[in-house]
């Protein structure tokens, strides 16, 4: 007690609170993991509400993970093929999970919807299916948050939305991307929209600058130079050799 006085009286608090405040205002608390860049976290939201859409609990059952991670050393302007999967292994323990007022969905009516097969054309997959009707990536500089939805211009919560990868849709599996950014650091995410929710998963990776040699001649140069070099050796070697022969059958010198 006597210490939490002293020191919330101390000159010293004095000078430390306002740094504090300055900090968790210009840092809001985020307990949005993925969105900073967070690999081994999944979080989940309701599709309406857009820009502040509802969180909710990641259903039990879901699987959304990389299953082609980005690479860790990135140059810019470089595609780098990557890849996420969204599926359900144990569909009865997904399904049982679901709570219809957390998770805002018609249990009985997408477990039905989920034995038939996704439509062909891309303008009939919806939220009114069992497809992953929207599934892409996207890429926000740091320090700032990564958020899968559009926000208007004077939005300050802290989340913002750079790049995005072009839209895929389909059965539930693993969807394939090119991500290709410019240099800095970045907090990448796998945004998939299905049933009445959307899901998400993070990365963070540093982009450096394009490599002003081509990697062609950090190879070629180095090998040219040893295969000279053994090319060199060898020619000597065989010029000594060649020297030492002549030497043999020279005629000696019947004076000496």
């Amino acid at each position: 007690i006597f210490f939490r006085v002293y020191f919330f009286s101390s000159p010293m608090a004095a000078m430390l609170l306002p740094l504090v405040c300055l900090l968790l205002a210009t840092h809001p608390v985020r307990a949005d993991h993925w969105v900073l860049g967070d690999e081994g976290s999944v979080h989940c939201y309701t599709l309406k509400g857009t820009p502040h859409p509802q969180t909710i609990t990641t259903p039990v059952g879901l699987l959304m993970k990389w299953q082609k991670p980005i690479v860790e050393r990135l140059e810019e302007g470089d595609p780098v093929s990557t890849a996420f999967e969204v599926s359900i292994p144990d569909e009865e323990l997904f399904w049982s999970s679901l709570d219809p007022e957390v998770h805002k969905i018609n249990r009985t009516k997408y477990q039905a919807l989920c034995n038939r097969p996704c439509p062909s054309e891309p303008s009939l997959v919806g939220a009114t299916t069992c497809c992953i009707f929207h599934a892409n990536m996207h890429s926000c500089r740091t320090p700032a948050s990564c958020e899968p939805w559009v926000k208007p211009a004077n939005d300050t919560d802290g989340g913002t939305l750079v790049t995005h990868t072009a839209a895929q849709w389909g059965p539930w599996g693993v969807f394939e991307h090119e991500l290709v950014l410019p240099e800095g650091t970045w907090n990448i995410i796998a945004h998939a929209k299905v049933l009445d929710f959307q899901c998400a998963i993070g990365a963070a990776r540093t982009v450096l600058p394009r490599s002003t040699t081509p990697v062609a001649l950090l190879v070629v140069v180095p090998t040219a130079c040893v295969v000279l070099l053994l090319v060199g050796a060898c020619v000597l070697w065989r010029m000594r050799k060649a020297g030492a022969r002549d030497n043999s059958h020279a005629p000696k010198n019947p004076n000496a």
